[in-house]
């Protein structure tokens, strides 16, 4: 459990604009992202993504903080910033949670194509390099070095009130309709693949 102190901290630091990076820039390589364990944070346009003021606390210039990650999320793991928030920018649904509440909002907007993998997950196929695009162009990120940073997720979550957080953010006013989003992709993948099967 993270002191009171030490959450305050964080969200001073994810409040000073010169800390924010655009996602463009780091994808262009103008800025590095550390190797190092910490908490980040992803700042964007509420409404853009159909998200109304009182569901969110931190506004920077007319972004939002909309998510909060940690990394390492576990002792054991040797993931660090920089793996991490590659992971959001360049992969796909399947190994990031932001993406899929990303895409699961912009769906329509974007004409984002989900589908069912064998494992269960689902992703936006050959349409996620779209969602990517959209990423690098209306995200920013914020990040702070912790040695710890599993020790302070669900605090820091609470205290934030991020909407695009769903593990232990269950009494977030946010939380059903991205629970809901989420839901629709998931059968929109399922529904896609009944077609496939029927038509060959």
């Amino acid at each position: 459990m993270a002191r009171e102190d030490e959450v305050e901290t964080i969200l001073s630091a994810f409040r000073e604009p010169e800390r924010q990076v655009p996602a463009s820039r780091i994808l262009a390589g103008e800025v590095r992202v550390p190797a190092e364990a910490g908490v980040y944070a992803w700042f964007f346009e509420p409404a853009r993504l159909g998200i109304r003021g009182g569901y969110y606390e931190v506004l920077v210039e007319g972004q939002a903080l909309l998510y909060v990650g940690m990394v390492p999320s576990r002792r054991d793991s040797k993931k660090k910033l920089r793996d991490r928030i590659r992971n959001h920018l360049r992969n796909t649904a399947r190994q990031s949670t932001l993406r899929l509440s990303l895409g699961a909002l912009l769906m329509e907007k974007l004409s984002l194509e989900p589908k069912a993998r064998p494992d269960g997950r689902v992703d936006f196929d050959v349409t996620e390099s779209i969602l990517s695009g959209w990423i690098a162009e209306h995200g920013s990120i914020s990040w702070v070095s912790h040695p710890a940073p599993w020790q302070i997720e669900g605090s820091l979550v609470r205290a934030l009130g991020v909407p695009l957080n769903l593990y232990g953010n269950e009494g977030h006013p946010f939380f059903q309709i991205l629970t809901s989003a989420r839901a629709r992709v998931r059968e929109a993948a399922r529904n896609k693949n009944q077609l496939l099967l029927q038509e060959s």
